[in-house]
């Protein structure tokens, strides 16, 4: 048996234990309570004042987009609409009961939907339902004066997006749309903004290439609500940044006046075309124009599926932009190529003459010229004016593929210009490489000779047949572009001596010359000027007669397909399409263009007289009277169709011409 003392010493030992883990605890629980009062005090605060404070995004207002004048292609306008947000703490029957009241004040009688907005507060579907868009001003001032008693009633005034001239520029400006899930997944620290229901992002054209600079940044509101909902107060904002407006080098005018004459055009009524105007002393894009085309505004609060399907269906595809996005032959507008590319090789100069006796033999092959009389004798730039085949099929022989190809890439040809629009496409310049790699086979000499003339594998798209010709009228690697700094944007006007007015830009862009001799480039511009301007070139009846106004050019008619067909010449309209290249005025030159009509024949007889308009409508000219473009000299020929027959290629005769099929796309 223990004695007191040992008693009483393990009593104070197990006391002093006992207390020990007292304090242990005590001390615990206090120091949970410092990091729950104290430094977690603000996080446990915030969190339950999140069971009434509400934090809504603000739509930041999208930039506009303007033509180089200040006139808008795309802007923002106030919609009211009228939304439904399910936080308010009441039954669910209370918010049945408001919804019913809601749709009887808005007119929406289809209980499908009615019962559609319940079963969405019921399952916490959305956080805002949208109940109805673009209501008058009167009933959003009547459905204001309800909002105190239905609680979840929203009216809401966000900005829409508008397109004033619509069809007339919207491969321009493209079209903003809903915001679909790819959207989101491709921005997802945007989520919470681009879940709103007015949220739309760009879908094409420029609304899709400057979407970070149009959209702007989001704002943020905390409201306070009450326990049903209703919102009490404003606890903070931090207001959201519109976005930047992008002016552009459009010119809107002359936009919807190339437009209209595109699609008023005889030809015109189900066929494609576009038309590129470029200023050829700084690169800005006076207008591109694509037909048929389509109306934007119908995107933009969520597109009716019965137009959509008429888009899509439609064989002419009115959202293909064809002056970017669509490669064609060029025809016997690469002429120029084959001129300069010969001269740079030292084999022909302006005064080299061919013998044209209208076909042209090739190994044991006959290449054809349009004219089946023949030219005769031709110079370089006769042979321009009259779009003699046999002379540039002489050249052809003599020069080989890679001399022509280095020459169509230095002026533009073979890739993307790099223009501030989605879907811009490089065409093609073949070369012995480019065969190899894309079908596997060598180059043959007879696809020379058709390259020549701008056919066979060679294609490009209206914007660089538009950018070629300001590179010859300039002897500069103009580049086009379509957005600019502002502060180069602005035009002068000027009075010129017989009371017009034209512009002039403020500042001229520089660029580096071209890496081939002004001489060179002078025998090409005076065969531009004999077609248009000599008695017998192919689109003589087109000229200005005004010598300070001239314009010089080249008519092109280039094939769809080849065929063996032997009605085929009697059908060529059918099969081949129009082109036209130029710039204006001859002596000082302004403007380049390029002009393409698709299945319209031959380049003088339709493209041709769209490109007289779009030069007299630049340079302020009148209309010429049907008198005028029929008085000609005589001996001259009316309409000149400068199409070559060509011929298949074929496995058992390879060095055959070979004509593909334009395609849309690469």
């Amino acid at each position: 048996m223990r004695s007191d003392k040992e008693q009483k010493e393990g009593f104070s030992r197990r006391a002093i234990v006992l207390g020990a883990a007292q304090g242990g605890i005590i001390a615990l629980l206090a120091g949970r309570y410092f990091q729950l009062q104290v430094i977690d005090g603000q996080i446990y605060h915030t969190q339950a004042e999140g069971n009434r404070i509400r934090i809504q995004p603000i739509m930041p207002v999208r930039g506009d987009i303007l033509d180089r004048d200040g006139a808008m292609l795309a802007e923002g306008k106030e919609r009211y609409d009228i939304l439904y947000e399910p936080y308010a703490e009441i039954s669910v029957d209370e918010h049945e009961a408001a919804l019913r009241k809601i749709a009887k004040l808005i007119d929406v009688k289809d209980d499908t939907i009615i019962t559609r907005w319940i079963q969405a507060v019921k399952d916490n579907m959305a956080d805002l339902l949208t109940l109805k868009e673009n209501i008058s001003w009167d009933l959003m001032a009547q459905m204001e004066s309800q909002a105190v008693t239905l609680p979840g009633l929203r009216v809401h005034v966000p900005y829409i997006r508008h397109y004033p001239i619509a069809e007339e520029a919207a491969h321009i400006t493209g079209y903003v749309g809903r915001v679909s899930e790819s959207d989101i997944a491709a921005r997802p620290e945007m989520r919470h903004i681009l879940i709103t229901p007015e949220a739309r992002v760009g879908k094409n054209g420029l609304e899709l290439a400057a979407e970070e600079t149009l959209f702007g940044r989001a704002g943020i509101r905390q409201l306070e609500a009450d326990a049903r909902g209703n919102f009490v107060r404003e606890l903070n904002m931090e207001p959201p940044k519109a976005g930047q407006d992008i002016t552009t080098t459009i010119d809107a005018g002359l936009q919807s006046f190339i437009m209209k004459t595109l699609k008023g055009h005889g030809g015109l009524k189900k066929e494609g075309a576009s038309a590129v105007v470029l200023d050829v002393t700084n690169g800005d894009i006076l207008a591109i124009a694509s037909v048929p085309s389509y109306d934007p505004n119908k995107f933009v609060g969520g597109i009716d599926p019965a137009y959509w399907n008429s888009l899509i269906n439609d064989k002419d595809k009115p959202l293909h932009n064809r002056a970017i996005s669509a490669k064609y032959p060029p025809g016997s507008t690469f002429k120029m190529v084959t001129a300069l590319a010969a001269m740079r090789a030292g084999i022909a100069q302006e005064r080299t003459t061919h013998y044209c006796p209208g076909f042209f033999e090739f190994g044991d092959r006959v290449f054809h010229c349009w004219e089946k009389r023949g030219h005769g004798h031709m110079d370089m730039v006769s042979a321009l004016a009259q779009s003699c085949n046999v002379y540039f099929y002489n050249l052809a022989a003599e020069l080989g593929i890679e001399t022509i190809a280095g020459m169509a890439r230095e002026l533009g040809l073979g890739e993307p210009l790099g223009i501030e629009l989605p879907g811009e496409i490089s065409g093609i310049v073949p070369d012995d490489a480019w065969k190899r790699e894309t079908l596997g086979k060598p180059w043959y000499p007879g696809e020379t000779i058709n390259v020549a003339i701008g056919q066979g594998f060679v294609s490009a798209t209206p914007l660089q047949l538009a950018t070629m010709s300001a590179r010859i009228a300039t002897g500069q690697a103009v580049q086009p572009r379509i957005t600019q700094d502002a502060s180069l944007r602005a035009m002068e006007r000027v009075m010129i001596d017989d009371g017009q007015m034209i512009y002039l830009p403020k500042q001229q862009e520089s660029f580096e010359k071209l890496n081939i001799p002004p001489w060179h480039l002078e025998v090409v511009r005076r065969g531009m000027d004999a077609v248009v301007n000599r008695w017998n070139g192919t689109a003589q009846r087109h000229k200005i007669t005004d010598p300070a106004l001239r314009f010089a050019g080249k008519t092109g008619t280039s094939q769809v397909r080849a065929s063996q067909d032997k009605g085929a010449a009697k059908r060529r309209q059918d099969k081949t399409h129009a082109l036209f290249v130029g710039y204006a005025p001859v002596e000082n030159p302004r403007y380049a263009i390029s002009v393409v009509v698709e299945h319209g024949g031959g380049g003088s007889s339709a493209a041709g007289p769209l490109a007289g308009k779009i030069f007299r409508h630049l340079l302020g000219i009148d209309e010429p009277t049907e008198e005028t473009e029929n008085n000609l000299p005589e001996g001259a020929a009316a309409i000149v169709d400068d199409t070559a027959p060509i011929i298949n290629q074929t496995e058992d005769n390879p060095d055959q011409a070979i004509s593909l099929p334009w395609q849309h796309g690469e």
